[in-house]
């Protein structure tokens, strides 16, 4: 199994924390920062533009430490270390915050010669002028800072590690130092700038703008400028072209309230663009005229986008594939995560997958795939971007807000489902249908076979749960299941998984021409997927994900997912008894039921009704029970129906 955690490390995040299984990542995305002429020389060495943390999870106080010998920084004798940036995630969950300047190489982090506290702190980038700068000369120092937090919070960068003492976490209670370079990670994203800022330095920061819009004769041209400067931004002007064709007019903005130094500010310039004819655009936005006057440094006022347009922009159904294992005491979290999510999120935009790892559920090229894009467990990936996300739920919730709505050019549905209970044969159509017309484009479909509760005797069915005893705080279930409540391990007789990934069915990057080049746009792509479902799949219990992939990035970009004896809550029924209303806000009617079993489970396998006798229509009053996914089981002379309904409150 993937274990990255080293004994060193584990000693300390288990001295600082205790709750991290090994160290995953959470991405997020920050602006390259800005120089300006006045500056002189950064010490850094992190450039990424992605900072990946060390997680998330409990309650934990650390000294984050970066080590500059004087070698460094010999030319700079004599200046000003004036402004540090930090990069942090969670920034919500850090509840005290102190940049410092450590000279003390014996002691490390335990006397700073100074401190700074902090507030307000965003997640990624953050520059903050300090308010004594400090005059560098023949000693090495260490910048970083101190801090508590209720969750990982440490901005970590991939590059190479560097010599020296390089970079550290201090556990400041005990003294214990850890050098990440140690166990594989580069170093504490932080930087020092040496100089002075400029009064006037405005960067145009970002393009808003999505990149795929819907064909329109007014779309508008969105962005946001950052301060630089140590003036206030009271003025600025903006002006933009479309494939390097005459600027428009600039427009002269002015904020309600002035701009001050690390801030943004957004605009949106009051000449709409035309982008009616269709195709793919460049946009080049470039600002001037600050404060009526120049700026300092106008290599960052430009920046260029491309911009895709569609005829239809579809609903996003967000996929989360998990990395997890029984053998992981921390990925508990995920169970957890997963059944939450699918239990709360109703509309059938969320979609969960549990990928095991080295326990009776793996399946060995799914388990490889994965771990291709994570550094630990419990970690997975949304949509297989890159850049993991922590199974827990408040960073699934932040996860999925952002991803579902990042506009789809392309829907996928699934079509003329059939399965054999008898011999376990299944066929289907995936059909993907785009939103614009494309050449030489380039996506495949894919189908996993998943299923929920999953259970099994052998110990390998036992899950590790570092969070018996309460230790680690509660972790919860959506269903009460409080897992600090029970043993370390779980007996397997007391477990049950949900979205087990179990069958990729044509690898993991899907079906070679299962979509054509050339596409018409709201023209039906159908591609056929047979097979013979494992003896070891209860068919009740399974669905398939049906999935489109763009080739030239990974990225996942529809899905949709139906249940394996009827079809998804999103298409219309292919069963012989009619179920409505689906969504129902209690009370569910079944036709055409006569001496069938009905069954009703929720989705952790239990049944919450059961009828052997049922009438020709078949009332169900479900409005007991909390709002959430079910699942409707018919048997009729051996025959098999299962469907998916909604209950909503």
């Amino acid at each position: 199994m993937r274990k990255t955690l080293t004994f060193t490390l584990a000693l300390l995040l288990i001295s600082l924390v205790s709750f991290g299984q090994t160290i995953s990542g959470i991405a997020s995305q920050a602006a390259p920062l800005n120089s300006g002429k006045a500056i002189t020389a950064v010490l850094t060495y992190a450039d990424d533009a992605v900072e990946t943390e060390l997680g998330t999870g409990g309650t934990f106080t650390t000294n984050a430490l970066a080590y500059f010998p004087a070698s460094d920084f010999t030319a700079n004798i004599g200046e000003d270390l004036f402004m540090m940036s930090v990069a942090v995630g969670a920034s919500s969950s850090i509840t005290s915050f102190e940049l410092c300047i450590w000279t003390d190489t014996s002691g490390h982090g335990a006397n700073p010669i100074m401190t700074q506290t902090v507030t307000n702190l965003v997640d990624g980038w953050n520059q903050i002028i300090l308010n004594s700068p400090y005059t560098l000369g023949t000693t090495p120092i260490f910048i970083g800072y101190k801090m508590s937090t209720s969750g990982y919070s440490i901005g970590c960068d991939a590059a190479a590690h560097s010599s020296g003492n390089g970079d550290m976490l201090q556990d400041p209670t005990s003294g214990a130092i850890t050098a990440l370079g140690s166990i594989g990670f580069g170093d504490i994203s932080v930087k020092g700038h040496i100089g002075s800022l400029e009064p006037i330095e405005a960067q145009l920061y970002s393009i808003d703008n999505d990149l795929i819009v819907t064909a329109s004769a007014t779309e508008d041209i969105k962005g946001t400028i950052k301060n630089n400067g140590t003036s206030d931004i009271t003025t600025y002007d903006v002006v933009y072209s479309i494939n390097g064709g005459t600027p428009v007019a600039a427009y002269t903005v002015t904020p309600s309230s002035p701009i001050t130094f690390s801030s943004m500010h957004s605009f949106t310039h009051n000449v709409p663009a035309d982008l009616s004819a269709g195709g793919n655009f460049t946009i080049e936005v470039t600002i001037s005229n600050i404060n009526g006057g120049n700026d300092a440094n106008t290599t960052d006022n430009t920046l260029s986008k491309d911009l895709l347009t569609a005829n239809e922009l579809y609903t996003k159904n967000v996929v989360y594939e998990e990395a997890t294992g029984t053998w992981c005491g921390w990925c508990v979290r995920g169970l957890v995560g997963l059944n939450t999510m699918a239990h709360d999120v109703t509309n059938g935009t969320w979609i969960g997958i549990g990928v095991h790892n080295a326990d009776p559920m793996v399946v060995t090229a799914y388990d490889n795939a994965i771990g291709n894009f994570i550094g630990g467990y419990p970690s997975g990936i949304m949509d297989r971007h890159s850049g993991a996300v922590d199974p827990g739920l408040p960073s699934l919730q932040s996860a999925f807000n952002m991803h579902k709505v990042m506009p789809a050019i392309a829907k996928v549905e699934v079509t003329n489902k059939s399965f054999d209970a008898t011999s376990r044969a299944w066929s289907l159509d995936v059909v993907s249908t785009f939103g614009m017309d494309l050449t030489s484009a380039d996506y495949n479909t894919a189908l996993i076979i998943v299923e929920n509760n999953v259970t099994g005797t052998s110990s390998g069915y036992a899950q590790a749960n570092y969070y018996s005893g309460g230790g680690s705080g509660d972790m919860i279930d959506y269903d009460g299941r409080n897992y600090a409540n029970l043993t370390n391990p779980v007996p397997a007789a007391d477990m049950s998984y949900n979205h087990v990934g179990r069958v990729l069915v044509d690898g993991f990057d899907g079906s070679a021409n299962s979509i054509p080049s050339t596409i018409t746009y709201n023209t039906a792509n159908s591609f056929s997927y047979s097979g013979t479902l494992p003896a070891n799949i209860e068919p009740w219990r399974a669905s398939f994900v049906a999935i489109i992939i763009d080739n030239a990035t990974g990225h996942i970009i529809n899905a949709t997912e139906v249940v394996l004896g009827n079809v998804s809550i999103n298409n219309a029924t292919e069963s012989k008894y009619s179920i409505y209303p689906n969504p129902t806000n209690g009370i569910v009617t079944v036709e055409g039921t006569k001496d069938a079993q009905i069954n009703v489970y929720n989705m952790i396998g239990e049944i919450i009704y059961s009828n052997d006798k049922s009438n020709e229509n078949t009332t169900i009053d479900l409005s007991s029970f909390a709002a959430g996914n079910y699942i409707v089981k018919i048997i009729s002379n051996d025959e098999v129906t299962t469907q998916k309904i909604i209950l909503t409150k």
